[in-house]
């Protein structure tokens, strides 16, 4: 199932998980932005772009309720470098690294 909403970091966290297996919610603000969540409460961010036509979907991290919603990605990392290692993430965060994604992407390169 997918659903469009306004994220806020508040809400993230009462979105309510499916009996069984997993449900998209699509950021309503951010446009390829989604969160998946999974029967067990799980919540990932993920980018859904086009490249070349092709539909790519990168996972970005794991919603952290417990991090500020201030916080932001270290300054002189490349939020690229990100990728792969499933960072806790706030929603502000996730945004950011939804956007160098889609950078890379625009780039014709898939981080």
């Amino acid at each position: 199932m997918t659903t469009k909403t306004e994220f806020t970091q508040s809400e993230i966290g009462t979105l309510p998980a499916p009996v069984a297996g997993r449900t998209f919610y699509h950021d309503a603000n951010y446009r390829g932005l989604a969160l998946r969540v999974s029967a067990s409460g799980e919540r990932v961010f993920y980018l859904y772009k086009k490249d070349s036509g092709r539909p790519v979907k990168q996972a970005l991290g794991s919603f952290d309720p417990n991090l500020p919603a201030s916080r932001e990605i270290t300054k002189g990392v490349d939020p690229i470098a990100y990728i792969g290692n499933r960072p806790p993430l706030n929603l502000k965060m996730a945004r950011a690294l939804a956007q160098a994604v889609a950078n890379e992407l625009a780039k014709g390169t898939n981080p």
